[in-house]
């Protein structure tokens, strides 16, 4: 009897399993199914895509801490940034990087290479001012070697730049949220960098040619912003908007925003370099201006 009513108890454990999995959302970006924080801890299955090659991983993990997914990952940020994306929200990091981990590699990257080709990538006392006498310039010296400002100048940016760019940023990512509130904060950093670093990408590209003329620097500026609107307005579209109207006035406003973040980062380098100025050698930036403003030089 107990044996007959066994048999004809329905098993459900089965089928509310398949449910279970079923109802799981499967696009990442729509609510915050995929947005908590991922691993980083690269997955080392042999039938990895992204480390096969032993030799290419241990170059790259020695010089940037990253396997050689990052190739991938750099590609794809420019090409594919929505499987990118897709990818990096469910914290499934088998063909990926972390856009974070990708964003420190190509922030070192950049000064290799602009070391390396002799691009100035943080301020110089001669740019402090363009119009000053000579006179008057070494008269604000006080006899100070330019050498030596040069030098703190190079060393106090290598580490205030990143803090700037974050601190810059701060107004997209705040935008960000309030286009898509239920995306967790940590969502919102991996859909803004992924479309920075493929800006990085092209910027990195272009560095060896600014030591021939400046305005290749400029160009590589230019077309880094490009790359940035175009792959976040894909972003835009994917994860924030329904319609091509709602993407449409979302990227407006993401656009408009460039005016302030340059300014807050102009603002933030001018703090610095006060600062940098006063404490070190006892020299006020101000007074520089004042100067350049009672004593410029037309010519």
């Amino acid at each position: 009897m107990s044996d007959a009513n066994a048999h004809s108890k329905p098993d459900h454990s089965k089928s509310d399993h398949s449910k279970s999995d079923d109802d799981t959302p499967r696009l990442a970006g729509r609510g915050k199914a995929g947005m908590s924080e991922p691993s980083q801890t690269p997955s080392s299955s042999p039938s990895n895509p992204g480390t096969e090659n032993e030799a290419l991983d241990a170059v790259t993990i020695a010089a940037f801490d990253v396997d050689a997914r990052i190739f991938r990952t750099l590609w794809h940020s420019l090409i594919m940034p929505l499987d990118v994306a897709h990818d990096c929200l469910r914290g499934d990091f088998t063909r990926y990087i972390s856009p974070v981990r990708v964003f420190l590699a190509l922030f070192g990257l950049q000064f290799t290479v602009a070391a390396m080709f002799g691009t100035p990538l943080t301020p110089t006392v001669d740019t402090l001012t363009l119009n000053l006498s000579p006179d008057a310039f070494e008269t604000w010296l006080a006899g100070v070697p330019r050498s030596e400002i040069n030098i703190a100048l190079d060393r106090w940016f290598g580490a205030l730049m990143m803090p700037i760019m974050i601190l810059a940023s701060l107004p997209y990512l705040v935008l960000l949220k309030l286009f898509r509130i239920p995306i967790s904060w940590w969502g919102h950093v991996t859909l803004y960098l992924i479309p920075t670093n493929a800006s990085q990408i092209i910027m990195v590209a272009f560095l060896p040619l600014g030591m021939f003329d400046v305005m290749f620097f400029l160009l590589a500026t230019l077309i880094g912003m490009v790359a940035f609107f175009m792959v976040q307005g894909r972003m835009i579209a994917r994860y924030y908007a329904r319609t091509a109207w709602g993407a449409s006035w979302r990227i407006t406003l993401l656009v408009l925003l460039l005016p302030i973040s340059m300014f807050l980062t102009l603002l933030f380098q001018q703090i610095a370099i006060a600062l940098i100025l006063d404490r070190n050698f006892d020299l006020s930036l101000l007074e520089l201006y004042l100067l350049e403003l009672d004593h410029g030089d037309p010519q």
